[in-house]
């Protein structure tokens, strides 16, 4: 999860020029820029990152509670899906960050205070920052893919135990069945 909020304030603090306000009765945007890029011409890498690193984000602080809320009983199928689903966004998140993602980029965004806009930040330290949402992309993905795995591990121990368990029930013969034995 904390992954997924460094991709967010990055995003947020780095990349993405956003002023807005009320003027009059009316919302008027006056500059959406993203400095990452656009994908597919429709919509801004920025809030594209924005989404998945939200969804991804929220999967993950809901099983974290969901596995609070259980403390090791185990309910392996709900945290088996929610895992996988979790890796999957951020695999459509490492994909389209490493294939979209222009590391080369010679803009560099301008930091706005208050009223004034300066020049930005240096355009190696902006490579730096692309660099790092590429690298924390592949990272969520590599731990959600860890957490598939671990349980995907816990689903196959408790399915043994279970087995187990069955076939220990089913070895020992009621009192009830041993009339009709004879």
């Amino acid at each position: 999860m904390g992954v997924a909020i460094a991709i967010a304030v990055i995003v947020d603090t780095k990349f993405w020029t956003y002023i807005s306000g009320y003027w009059g009765w009316s919302y008027v945007v006056v500059q959406d820029t993203c400095y990452l890029g656009s994908y597919n011409s429709s919509m801004n890498l920025c809030y594209f990152n924005w989404v998945m690193a939200g969804i991804g984000g929220f999967i993950l602080l809901f099983l974290f509670f969901l596995s609070l809320c259980f403390r090791g009983a185990g309910r392996p199928t709900i945290f088996l899906i929610m895992f996988v689903v979790a890796a999957a966004i951020f695999l459509a998140d490492g994909i389209v960050n490493s294939t979209k993602i222009d590391t080369s980029k010679v803009v560099a965004a301008p930091t706005t205070t208050g009223t004034t806009t300066t020049s930005g930040d240096s355009v190696t330290n902006l490579s730096g920052w692309r660099h790092a949402i590429i690298g924390l992309s592949w990272t969520a993905f590599g731990l959600a893919a860890l957490g598939t795995l671990a349980t995907v591990m816990d689903f196959v121990q408790n399915k043994s135990a279970r087995q187990q368990q069955v076939s220990e029930t089913l070895g020992k013969v009621p009192a009830f069945m041993a009339l009709f034995r004879q």
